[in-house]
């Protein structure tokens, strides 16, 4: 009995998650540092490094990465998110292959999709000169200690949420414009051979200029023949619906089959 009682201690302490806290929030805790992958690792060019020589601050948290936004607000810093599994064992089994997950989405967006998604760079964690000025600010305002030759990221360029942009017009036509733009951009993902196996709607879609981009970067996944258009715009489906579209339901329906043909 106090041998049973022993191991369901061990197990308990075990499946707590390393740096747990009360607090939640970015910390160099929560990035996965990179082991080598044998990824060739793209030059840092002089737009990309006057991108960087600011402070980037905490914006948001996905499922695979926290968001920083430059001082600008014209960037956005991605980087992989350190998730445990529990038991906490299992933890870094669960990260190195999430970790390798992202950063092929990161690569396959940066050097396939980069029209598509709005990606200037992405860094593997290879030793790099960093402007003086880039720093990562947390949400409490910190300044975070951050070693960028072990730290992987991305640099995106900041657009407008699709769906806000939708939400803002009222003009019809403008709408199917923009949902047009919307299967345009899934349909060029589809022909260049990937899909996004992240189907929500509300964040993961930017507009700019008449295109749609593809503001998540991190569930890139080989198109194959289970490719569905029904399957992928389910959520835009269901967002019109939520928001009384129904004459725009009607006619996003019909685009829809007729792709499905």
């Amino acid at each position: 009995m106090r041998l049973c009682t022993l191991i369901l201690l061990c197990i308990c302490s075990l499946s707590l998650p390393k740096g747990w806290k009360w607090v939640r929030g970015p910390s160099s805790h929560h990035f996965v540092k990179e082991r080598s992958f044998d990824i060739e690792q793209e030059t840092l060019d002089q737009k990309g490094s006057a991108a960087l020589s600011q402070p980037f601050y905490s914006w948001g948290r996905g499922s695979q990465s926290e968001v920083f936004l430059s001082r600008d607000g014209q960037w956005v810093l991605k980087i992989p998110r350190n998730k445990k599994v529990r038991p906490y064992l299992l933890g870094s089994i669960w990260s190195l292959s999430k970790l390798k997950s992202c950063l092929n989405s990161y690569r396959i967006a940066s050097k396939e999709l980069a029209p598509e998604t709005a990606v200037y760079y992405v860094h593997h964690a290879e030793p790099i000169t960093m402007p003086p000025s880039f720093a990562l600010i947390d949400r409490l305002g910190r300044k975070m200690p951050v070693d960028t030759g072990a730290l992987p990221f991305a640099l995106q360029r900041r657009v407008d949420l699709l769906c806000d942009r939708l939400k803002e017009t009222l003009d019809p036509a403008e709408k199917k414009k923009i949902l047009l733009a919307l299967l345009h951009l899934i349909a060029a993902e589809r022909e260049k051979g990937w899909v996004c196996s992240d189907y929500a709607f509300s964040n993961n879609l930017g507009y700019e200029a008449g295109h749609a981009l593809r503001v998540d970067i991190g569930s890139y996944c080989p198109a194959d023949g289970t490719f569905n258009w029904t399957r992928v715009t389910k959520d835009i489906r269901h967002y019109l619906q939520d928001h009384g579209e129904s004459t725009l339901c009607q006619w996003w329906d019909e685009e829809i089959q007729k792709r499905s043909q």
